[in-house]
């Protein structure tokens, strides 16, 4: 798992490209790994839009300062020719940004209550008949699969909200599909509640999505 920690990272920006997508006056988006894209790019976000300079009429050629003309929310440096920028405080508009194209949303206290993948969602959907949570496949899935977490994280106070990224996701559904089988085994061999004659029709169902019945 790559985590991106909004409160260390530093996203690293190429001045001359920065340059060419202000210049040109339309809108773009900057991905986690600093590259400028397309504004229809649909991976993980950390800006989308336009950034619009100052310009003044007694010197209309000043160049650009890039400090000033990002959204407050984005502490920018410049460092020779690369841009640096710092996105903790913009956390709200990013997980906005990113909400439908992330894997999983974890950004509420609420938890996680979906994949956005329907296949993993089909997954976790039939695996909650057997109170196996959302939450568990989520961390066996970062522990096994190649997966981006975007997040806010301090251990003092603590706190954290992050979206997920799966970067292969027919790897993840292999990978979560054997889990939920094998907890689910081993709930109908060690809970009374999930013996096969005392299935639900539910839970018989979730059983036959995961082939052990």
């Amino acid at each position: 798992m790559n985590k991106i920690n909004l409160i260390e990272h530093v996203f690293v920006l190429e001045e001359k490209e920065l340059l060419h997508v202000v210049n040109s006056n339309e809108e773009f988006s900057i991905s986690i790994d600093g590259k400028i894209e397309p504004s229809s790019f649909s991976d993980a976000t950390i800006f989308r839009g336009k950034l619009v300079p100052a310009t003044s009429t007694l010197n209309p050629s000043q160049a650009i300062n890039f400090t000033t003309i990002f959204p407050s929310e984005y502490r920018v440096v410049k460092d020779g020719s690369k841009i640096l920028v710092k996105a903790q405080n913009a956390w709200q508009n990013i997980i906005e940004l990113n909400k439908n194209s992330c894997s999983y949303d974890d950004s509420s206290g609420d938890g996680i209550a979906e994949f956005n993948e329907k296949p993993l969602e089909t997954i976790g959907w039939h695996a909650t008949e057997f109170d196996v949570t959302y939450r568990e496949i989520v961390e066996h899935l970062e522990q096994i699969c190649d997966i981006t977490l975007l997040c806010i994280e301090q251990a003092e106070p603590y706190q954290f909200s992050g979206l997920g990224f799966i970067q292969n996701e027919e790897d993840a559904k292999n990978v979560a599909f054997e889990f939920c089988k094998n907890r689910v085994i081993e709930k109908m061999k060690n809970d009374e509640h999930f013996k096969e004659e005392a299935l639900t029709s539910d839970e018989k169902e979730a059983a036959q999505f995961f082939k052990v019945i």
